[in-house]
């Protein structure tokens, strides 16, 4: 797991002002496929959206390969 911020970035640039309501936290997995699709954003909003996506995909994905 790792913590990483919803807006793609720190919202003003300073990483001494961080604040729990700026992070999320997700799965390496997760944060790899955010990376790879371009999921984030400096809407927190869309990045969110990108992680619900990111996570139905692997939930299909993983059903998938339990059925066989």
């Amino acid at each position: 797991m790792v913590y990483t911020f919803k807006r793609g970035t720190h919202p003003d640039g300073n990483k001494e002002h961080t604040n729990i309501e700026n992070l999320m936290l997700i799965s390496k997995r997760e944060n790899q496929a955010l990376m790879k699709k371009g999921l984030r954003c400096a809407d927190p909003d869309i990045t969110m959206a990108g992680l619900a996506f990111v996570r139905l995909e692997h939930a299909i994905k993983d059903r998938e390969e339990n059925k066989s």
